[in-house]
């Protein structure tokens, strides 16, 4: 399960909770011509930024019955340096990802079988889970995280654990899994600040991990 909230206030801002089992938590990140969270597993990513455009794109699990060979980690380093998605999806398993170009969203969902892109509009929320409750735990946050985005700061709402402490939780904690970490990217003109929490945002803190300045 993960949690992605993105909202426009004088520019983008961006949350996303990163829920996997505990062995997952990264260490490091890539800092070329894009900026990512390495997953220690895979190599690849969840989130990442392209240092020159400034386009940023996030990727969620779906979890449809298509089971794919090859990692879905490796899906937005190729869209963020190629501006398209690999020609070949049935490689991976189902996944939904956001693309943020300015004021603009971009959401591509891939069941296993088919490819379905279309635009979206602030607030934008996104959750996903392998515990069969992914659009009744979606219905909750759009209801609560909207007003909620007027009064508290975005890092505020990642830590809660509205509805109720556990596997439903914005910030998750399961008996095989839970949220691992926590980004928030706030993109103003031609200017991206990049705090990272590694570890649950309900007991560590963000810190400043990067500044990109682009045209």
């Amino acid at each position: 399960m993960c949690t992605l909230i993105a909202d426009w206030k004088n520019g983008l801002i961006l949350g996303m909770n990163r829920d996997e089992s505990f062995g997952r938590r990264h260490t490091t990140y890539f800092d070329e011509d894009i900026f990512y969270p390495v997953d220690p597993k895979y190599k690849g990513t969840w989130l990442g930024i392209n240092k020159k455009t400034g386009e940023i794109a996030a990727l969620l699990n779906r979890h449809d019955p298509h089971r794919g060979t090859r990692s879905r980690g490796e899906i937005i380093p190729h869209v963020l340096r190629h501006g398209s998605l690999p020609q070949d999806l049935s490689v991976y398993s189902p996944f939904t990802l956001v693309r943020f170009h300015g004021e603009e969203i971009y959401i591509s969902e891939w069941n296993g079988s088919n490819l379905e892109t279309k635009g979206s509009w602030f607030p934008l929320i996104l959750t996903s889970s392998r515990y069969g409750v992914t659009e009744q735990k979606k219905q909750l946050l759009e209801r609560y995280i909207p007003d909620q985005l007027k009064q508290k700061p975005l890092q505020e709402l990642l830590r809660t654990h509205y509805p109720k402490r556990g596997v439903h939780s914005v910030c998750k904690h399961g008996d095989y899994s839970e949220t691992l970490s926590s980004m928030v990217i706030v993109q103003k003109e031609s200017m991206v600040q990049i705090y990272d929490c590694v570890g649950s945002p309900c007991q560590a803190e963000y810190q400043e991990v990067k500044s990109i300045s682009y045209r």
